[in-house]
């Protein structure tokens, strides 16, 4: 039986993990959202790219598709560690 205990703690934990993993997830979508209106005003008055925006942009893509192979089950690396 205590295999079994584990295992259900185990599940739970991961459970909750992908709940905080999905509001960030949204979190993490508003934000890019916002930066693409951002780079859009910028480049409107500026006639360039800001630089800035457009990595910050990059590193948001690639952490919000982490958290989708987690949370899909496709990725077993967790975005951070668990106890």
């Amino acid at each position: 039986m205590p295999i079994k205990s584990e295992y259900r703690k185990r599940l739970v934990l991961r459970g909750f993990q992908m709940l905080v993993i999905g509001l960030i997830f949204n979190l993490g979508v508003t934000i890019i959202g916002l930066l693409a209106l951002i780079q859009f005003f910028w480049m409107l008055f500026t006639k360039e790219r800001n630089n800035f925006i457009a990595d910050l942009g990059t590193a948001m893509k690639n952490w919000v598709w982490r958290g989708i192979g987690v949370s899909s089950w496709v990725q077993r690396i967790q975005t951070f560690p668990v106890v």
